[in-house]
């Protein structure tokens, strides 16, 4: 994986400098012989500490204390694909302006995780009775899972992040389009 990949993903799954700074030391002790999976790791255990204290992404925004994002089920791959061959998701994309432009899932409605809340209602009436896939470009679709949280909390019925989000949707030779569409 490029460096520039990991750069996208630390901006995808953190934010303020507390938590990138655990990040950048995640990712120079794994780069002192540690493969790609083992920085994954090393990512994937900072991320969780720092969401289980409270400082992670989508912290800020006020939930009951008994919803997290690790509540948010995920959706793998290979079903999201025959949901989606079935017509039975609603595809919503967390990422930024940029890497939604630059490149998503077919028929993927852009909604960066930035604005879930106040598109909720949008993303609520033209799913319908459909399943809403979220999805980022994070190791552990952490971007997508609080996405999803925000969507349950603001009365979205039925929500599920993509494991292994867009990465893995390419990775998998799944196809992609560019340019943009909202709810």
């Amino acid at each position: 994986m490029a460096s520039g990949s990991h750069t996208n993903t630390l901006d995808c799954c953190l934010s303020g400098l507390y938590t990138k700074a655990l990040a950048v030391r995640a990712i120079l002790l794994a780069r002192d012989g540690a493969d790609e999976q083992g920085m994954i790791r090393s990512l994937t255990i900072v991320l969780s500490t720092v969401i289980a204290a409270g400082v992670g992404a989508g912290a800020h925004q006020s939930r009951p204390s008994d919803q997290t994002a690790i509540d948010v089920p995920r959706v793998t791959q290979a079903e999201f694909r025959a949901k989606a061959t079935a017509n039975e998701v609603f595809v919503v994309d967390v990422r930024d302006d940029v890497a939604f432009k630059s490149g998503h899932i077919p028929g993927a409605v852009h909604a960066p995780a930035t604005a879930i809340a106040e598109r909720s209602d949008s993303i609520r009436r033209l799913a319908g009775t459909r399943l809403v896939v979220t999805y980022c470009s994070c190791a552990a679709e952490q971007s997508a899972a609080e996405a999803g949280l925000v969507l349950l909390q603001h009365g979205v019925a039925h929500v599920a992040a993509l494991v292994g989000g867009y990465p893995d949707w390419i990775h998998g030779g799944g196809a992609a389009e560019t340019g943009a569409t909202a709810p």
